[in-house]
């Protein structure tokens, strides 16, 4: 897959890593896990998905967490409740209404889309350019957008994923789109190639964590904020477009950092993966205390604060974003975790904190939101070594 820069990211294949027979599951239905899945699978894995309930496709977990789309064309964050509202004038704005219309357009193409079942019947919408759901007419201009696009002859606009979400609601604005249509989600290009290659993954609905002990060498957690909702009692910490994962229910989950994580406990075989689809912005639920966000700032202040471990602008961003807490003052047991730090590739803007032979943690991070950051925008590369290396520590 060639990544919308242009760039092909560099692969290992599976007779490199010699563990295609890994028992793996992806934890959330949406474009983290099956993007995370698809690279994995691509690959030669099998991959068994556990899905969110109440999510019938495929979707964005934007659709679970506010699941505020009427007949007329709502987007999860609100700022453009309408078609009519768009200011087709702002280019900004017409640059991702163009990124997701060629989407739209590719996935129409399709008819294989209705892999599922043929859950997908909003695309009668796009074809009657009916995009209100209720009757009204779509702006002209945009109707034409969407007939000019038709023939995919246009354009890759570098449209940072924080801008689709805060503009549009259209949360993978750059690499993976996924417009909300009449309470119907078109799914990207990506999703659509996924589903198609059912053959390759098992597709279940997750409603406990106990169905995963002891089941899988490897856990992708993709679930983003669904997870707060399926399990209330996670705790889970959104800060400013960061999560955490706390241990939990005897799960190899340890204190992770997002957008993109590997985390392993010590003494054990698993390995849990974060992929999280989040923009940064406000906090993406229910607001956590004062004392859980501190909690939360400092654990990641401490991981900022160690020296060389992440580049002088990842720290800007980070301390452009944190509030109400101060820099942490006692680092003394992550930086006895964490041991190494590598770049994704020459030149990356991406690095990852590698696990110690005594398996404690890794912490990925992205220092910008442009497409093609750990597992779920285009480095499967990296998630495979770093499977690699944690699988041979049994």
């Amino acid at each position: 897959m060639v990544a919308e820069s242009g760039v092909e990211p560099v692969r290992i294949h599976p007779e490199q890593i010699g563990h295609t027979k890994a028992r793996i599951a992806v934890l959330g239905n949406g474009l983290a896990g099956l993007a995370a899945a698809d690279y994995l699978q691509r690959d030669g894995y099998h991959v068994n998905i556990f899905g969110t309930p109440r999510s019938p496709l495929p979707a964005d977990f934007h659709y679970l967490q506010h699941n505020q789309i009427e007949p007329a064309w709502r987007f999860p964050f609100q700022w453009y409740p309408r078609a009519s509202d768009l200011d087709l004038g702002d280019p900004k704005i017409m640059a991702i209404v163009k990124a997701s219309a060629t989407a739209l357009m590719e996935l129409r193409k399709d008819n294989r889309y209705d892999t599922l079942g043929g859950k997908y019947s909003s695309l009668r919408l796009v074809d009657k350019f009916d995009l209100m759901g209720d009757g009204q007419e779509i702006p002209p201009d945009l109707k034409n957008l969407f007939k000019n696009v038709g023939g995919m002859e246009v354009e890759e606009f570098d449209v940072p994923r924080c801008e689709a979400a805060e503009i549009l609601g259209v949360t993978h604005g750059y690499h993976f789109r996924t417009m909300a249509v009449n309470g119907s989600y078109l799914v990207s290009a990506l999703e659509r190639r996924f589903l198609n290659n059912h053959g390759w993954y098992d597709y279940k609905t997750i409603e406990s964590l106990d169905q995963l002990k002891g089941k899988f060498d490897v856990v992708l957690d993709c679930m983003g904020l669904a997870a707060k909702k399926l399990f209330p009692d996670l705790p889970l910490y959104p800060v400013k477009g960061v999560e955490l994962l706390f241990p939990y229910a005897g799960l190899d989950y340890i204190a992770s950092a997002g957008p993109a994580i590997i985390a392993t406990r010590p003494g054990t075989t698993k390995t849990v993966v974060s992929a999280l689809a989040l923009p940064p912005g406000e906090f993406q639920s229910n607001e956590p205390t004062d004392e859980e966000e501190t909690k939360t700032i400092r654990m990641i202040d401490a991981m900022v604060a160690i020296p060389g471990v992440f580049p002088r602008l990842l720290k800007d961003e980070w301390n452009s974003v944190k509030h109400r807490a101060e820099w942490a003052e006692r680092t003394d047991d992550i930086q006895n975790k964490v041991v190494r730090v590598s770049a994704m590739r020459p030149g990356a803007d991406k690095f990852i904190v590698s696990a110690s032979r005594e398996g404690d943690m890794v912490v990925a991070h992205s220092n910008g939101w442009r497409g093609e950051g750990m597992v779920a925008f285009g480095a499967p590369s990296v998630l495979e070594a770093e499977i690699k290396t944690l699988l041979n520590l049994r």
